[in-house]
């Protein structure tokens, strides 16, 4: 099973990737960790990527951004950190 968006003002409104992470878990009964598969390596086997993406492992392509912060913070999926 692949989770993901498919933004389209007219029939899916919808571009958060947590917030379907979130639907696999309330709705379809996915474990967490199931979800976080769902929405990587099975979204990239789903569009015939998984040889080059959908992992972060060496020689995978991928988008990231790594954040270091204090105890204070909180970050969440697809927000800006906040203190």
């Amino acid at each position: 099973m692949a989770l993901a968006t498919d933004f389209n003002p007219g029939s899916s409104p919808v571009f958060s990737l947590p917030l379907m992470a979130m639907l696999g878990v309330s709705q379809l009964g996915l474990l967490p960790a199931e979800a976080i598969t769902a929405i990587t390596v099975n979204g990239a086997a789903g569009v015939g990527e998984a040889e080059s993406r959908g992992q972060i492992a060496q020689g995978f392509r991928a988008d990231l951004t790594l954040v270091a912060a204090g105890t204070g913070a909180r970050c969440r999926i697809g927000s800006e950190l906040t203190w």
